[in-house]
């Protein structure tokens, strides 16, 4: 004990050496994230099922339990304390299976962690929230023996609840309340075209989210909850559902600006099919404030993968926002996947475009994030010619565009996508032999895309073909495999669905 505290406190009094270390994280000692039910977790990528407990192990939830008692609960303690001694804890196994990932990506970098990623923005000179360095250095500092935390919360990730006006092809129930309406509606309904592993997906998952209040931020408890810890904040996340749609997202920001907490920085990731000037004029405030608009594709690309969504709004409203003061940040975030293998190239022309024309004369940021679930829209699993066409088109961007800095980085982002295509497929590690019941090889999950796509098609009227030219060649092996049963005996139960449940 006398080692390992020995151990614990050299790290500590040493910054550098902390920012080596293969387990420490600054998000235990400066962060909190909610889930879209309230429960809380360290940051967005701790393991789902291991949220922050009580002593009696029970869940922590924000709009009935005080922020203060979370921040120094005796599992988070005891999370800061086992990071610091060289732990590589469970709770934290998103990163560490990012990190250890390397031949998953043909020998190409993987993607950054959250661990990473947060030591690069939140510890180095030139990260983008270098300015809290002093607020986690005396976090870090003021850590007791038993990981008890001084300093207040100076980072906190809201998701209030999962209302959203879109049915987005690669998200799910939690995270938005049309998707959660949609396959319930699908569920109870079922017909013989959807696909056994998909019900199985879906179910009870779906049946589980509709019952549990999502609504928990409009209880006064929470407002109260959020001013004790608002004086200090220094960093304000929210995302959603869609934050531009949720009441009490304005409200706090409402608060922030009431009490003069000019310092804290606040950011909200939106899909852009709202315009709510009242919230972006609010951002102004702030000495520092950021929009992440969620963009996945261009044109009819978009409208297909956010289902829901009109392009000539988002385009329109997107106009409207780069017109804002310069010192609210704008970020574009894409997560890649298959159904946008070759529409990414295509938002950036769209954005050099509007460059070239001179309406695009601040910096605007560009980011590609590789998607992690579901499996059967990775891109790694796809035929090789059909990732050889994509690629050409990233190469000739790449030799196209003649404009890159800080922000809008083309090529940066050109070559990350390319090493993301030239990634092998390796059968991911969280679900063993099997997915959904569906054994885990390459071509499982082309068919589990074929067919989740086709059904898709057929519950929302759309046509994938259609909309995306370039995968025609792939059509035959498309068409065949949607009578396949893909999953092994004994998984497919006509009776899961209660009786009383149905239609």
């Amino acid at each position: 004990m006398i080692l390992e505290m020995e151990i614990l406190w050299s790290l500590i009094l040493n910054i550098d050496k902390l920012k080596k270390s293969k387990t420490f994280c600054p998000f235990p000692f400066m962060n909190l994230n909610s889930n879209t039910d309230g429960s809380v977790k360290i940051c967005c990528a701790q393991n789902e099922n291991m949220h922050l407990k009580k002593d009696d192990g029970t869940t922590f939830n924000l709009y009935e339990d005080d922020i203060s008692e979370v921040w120094n609960s005796k599992h988070i303690q005891d999370i800061r304390k086992r990071l610091l001694n060289g732990e590589q804890i469970q709770e934290c196994n998103v990163c560490w299976n990012i990190e250890n990932a390397e031949k998953d990506y043909g020998g190409h970098d993987a993607p950054k962690s959250t661990r990473i990623d947060s030591i690069e923005s939140y510890m180095e000179k030139d990260g983008i929230f270098n300015w809290m360095g002093d607020s986690l250095e005396k976090n870090i500092q003021s850590t007791l023996e038993y990981g008890w935390v001084r300093e207040s919360l100076k980072s906190l990730e809201l998701r209030l609840g999962n209302h959203c006006n879109l049915t987005c092809n690669m998200c799910w129930g939690y995270s938005s309340s049309k998707i959660n309406s949609e396959r319930l509606t699908l569920l109870k309904n079922r017909d013989k075209t959807m696909p056994p592993w998909l019900f199985n997906m879906w179910y009870p998952e779906e049946y589980n989210i509709s019952k549990i209040d999502m609504m928990w931020h409009e209880d006064p408890k929470f407002l109260e909850n959020f001013k004790e810890v608002a004086p200090t904040l220094k960093r304000l996340y929210v995302t959603g559902g869609e934050p531009s749609i949720i009441e009490a997202n304005t409200k706090i920001i409402n608060h922030l600006i009431a009490i003069g907490n000019k310092e804290c920085h606040v950011s909200f990731t939106t899909n852009l099919t709202t315009w709510n000037l009242d919230l972006y004029e609010k951002l102004e405030f702030f000495d520092r404030s950021e929009v992440q608009v969620s963009l996945d594709g261009y044109k009819e690309s978009q409208e297909y993968i956010r289902y829901g969504s009109n392009w000539e709004v988002i385009e329109d409203n997107f106009k409207k926002l780069i017109q804002l003061p310069t010192k609210v940040r704008i970020q574009i975030y894409t997560v890649f996947q298959v159904y946008n293998m070759f529409e990414t190239y295509k938002m950036m022309k769209w954005l050099d475009s509007l460059r070239i024309d001179g309406l695009l004369k601040r910096e605007v940021g560009f980011y590609s994030i590789l998607i992690d679930q579901p499996l059967y829209l990775r891109t790694n699993f796809m035929p090789w010619e059909i990732k050889d066409k994509a690629m050409k088109l990233y190469r000739e961007f790449y030799d196209y565009s003649t404009y890159d800095n800080e922000y809008l980085d083309f090529h940066g982002t050109a070559n990350k996508i390319i090493s993301y295509l030239e990634s092998n497929w390796e059968p991911h590690k969280s679900y063993g032999k099997y997915c959904q019941g569906v054994e885990q090889t390459e071509l499982n999950q082309r068919k589990m895309f074929y067919q989740y796509t086709r059904y898709m098609d057929k519950v929302r009227n759309t046509s994938f073909f259609e909309t995306f030219p370039e995968w025609r060649e792939l059509k035959k092996e498309f068409d065949d495999a949607q009578d396949e049963h893909l999953m092994t005996p004994n998984w497919w139960i006509d009776d899961k669905i209660p009786k009383n449940k149905r239609k």
